[in-house]
């Protein structure tokens, strides 16, 4: 991170082809994880806590904003769970990456 005093944190969900175009560019792509997923598949459940993808999904948020040191409890919550998630296709991240 370059400036501590302000982190960031980008995800870049199910855009394959602005991966190709990151990789290409040398100051972005040194400073990026590349992070794969499986499909994930959301509102399987009525309840979203009982649902494993929406409590998979959140434990890597939070568990990015710990080694970002950022504090993302005010952010989390189904809505935005379900936002990251509809990337692509539409319905839902598909392979993403990032």
């Amino acid at each position: 991170m370059k400036e501590p005093e302000w982190p960031l944190m980008l995800i870049l969900s199910g855009v394959p082809v602005l991966a190709s175009h990151v990789n290409s560019e040398e100051q972005i792509a040194h400073l990026l994880s590349h992070i794969h997923f499986d499909e994930i598949h959301l509102g399987r459940f009525a309840d979203p806590t009982r649902d494993p993808d929406m409590i998979e999904l959140n434990k890597l948020v939070y568990t990015y904003a710990e080694r970002a040191d950022i504090d993302v409890e005010d952010l989390i919550d189904v809505d935005f769970l379900q936002r990251l998630d509809f990337a692509w296709p539409p319905g839902g991240a598909s392979s993403s990456s990032f």
